[in-house]
């Protein structure tokens, strides 16, 4: 357990992040309070922040570029499914930025239960967490993601996904 110097929480150790200068190796301000912090000051500094990126990206273009290429293709490009083991129905969702991240996002939504799907999240409210099984249905060039996506919408028995701002696709 460590005190954060802002908010004087008790947090674990896992709460902070590193800094090597420090005696402990962690900052001395909590993950949440640093977070709030720097939200602070993005809201207050925007383009300043926003030219200070321009800048290192013209500055770095290797850099950049290698740096696109390994979050690119780190996991792949493609389109996956959300299975309810229990219905049988299914959401279809694309992803250009890696299905691990995608899956996350996913269950971060459906806990907090603020996910923008409300059959998805119906689900995940009536049957539980673990009665949704994602897998990777095609991967795919980053081109090809949301063509592929509808596609599969429009051809899959048991979809729940929302097309357009009011259609409902859920055979």
């Amino acid at each position: 357990m460590k005190r954060c110097s802002k908010c004087q929480a008790e947090n674990p150790k896992t709460e902070f992040g590193k800094h090597r200068i420090q005696s402990d190796g962690l900052n001395s301000i909590c993950k949440a309070c640093g977070r709030e912090g720097y939200c602070a000051w993005y809201a207050a500094n925007t383009e300043r922040a926003r030219e200070r990126a321009r800048s290192w990206c013209a500055a770095n273009p290797e850099r950049r570029a290698e740096t696109k290429r390994k979050r690119d293709s780190r996991e792949g490009c493609g389109v996956y499914g959300i299975t309810c083991t229990e219905t049988g129905e299914i959401y279809i969702g694309s992803t250009t930025r890696g299905f691990a991240g995608r899956f996350e996002q996913h269950r971060n939504k459906l806990s907090s239960v603020s996910h923008p799907n409300k059959w998805l999240q119906e689900l995940h409210d009536t049957y539980g967490a673990e009665s949704l099984v994602y897998r990777k249905l095609a991967i795919l060039e980053p081109f090809m993601c949301r063509r592929t996506e509808r596609a599969l919408i429009e051809r899959t028995p048991n979809c729940i996904n929302v097309i357009g701002a009011t259609a409902r696709v859920r055979r």
